[in-house]
């Protein structure tokens, strides 16, 4: 097994997901497993988004949350095809849901807490390794997501955790193998909101 990461930058656009796809078709013979960073700045866009709220401008940050909606369509829609668009507008309304739901929770308590930041930090890498998996799928990679959240264990403290690697490490070798038969498993960079055991 190799373990390939792919940055922002590698994600950034319709070219740059279709690439990143090629390559670990090129490899799936050494049982690649993906790791992948937010499509381009999203991460910053959501802190900034989450500033915004913050501050009392709560209009700026969905108008900002609507355009990094618009941003993913666009580039993942080329990239996954026709055969991935009713999943991929499933996962934006998803996770854009989420979003303004925290949006609002952050708004009406005048403050970007440390819990809420690690939601708003974590969602774009959640986006990104649930539509990588649809592009690969383009490319004859059958992918299959594995959500961070369910196998990094970490200590609880927000926005700073450390992951706590034996339990972490147990839960990713039984993600593996399960998705192993077959399947290319794509998982977040680990920014998940912190979960203990």
């Amino acid at each position: 097994m190799i373990v390939m990461k792919f940055g922002g930058t590698s994600l950034e656009s319709a070219e740059a997901l279709q690439r990143v796809a090629q390559i670990v078709a090129a490899r799936q013979a050494e049982e690649p497993f993906i790791v992948v960073s937010a499509m381009g700045k999203t991460t910053n866009e959501l802190l900034a988004m989450g500033a915004e709220a913050a501050a009392g401008l709560r209009q700026d940050a969905f108008a900002r949350a609507e355009r990094l909606r618009a941003y993913h369509l666009r580039e993942a829609s080329v990239a996954a095809g026709a055969e991935g668009r009713a999943a991929l507008e499933q996962i934006l309304d998803q996770h854009f849901s989420e979003l303004a739901l925290t949006l609002d929770r952050i708004a009406s308590g005048g403050q970007v807490s440390p819990q809420l930041s690690d939601e708003l930090a974590s969602l774009g890498e959640r986006l990104s390794s649930q539509i990588m998996p649809l592009v690969l799928r383009q490319f004859a990679v059958n992918a299959g997501h594995i959500d961070a959240r369910s196998v990094i264990v970490t200590e609880a403290r927000h926005t700073r955790a450390a992951p706590l690697f034996e339990a972490t490490n147990a839960r990713i070798a039984q993600a593996v193998s399960y998705l192993r038969s077959g399947h290319v498993p794509v998982m977040a960079v680990s920014s998940a909101p912190p979960s203990r055991a």
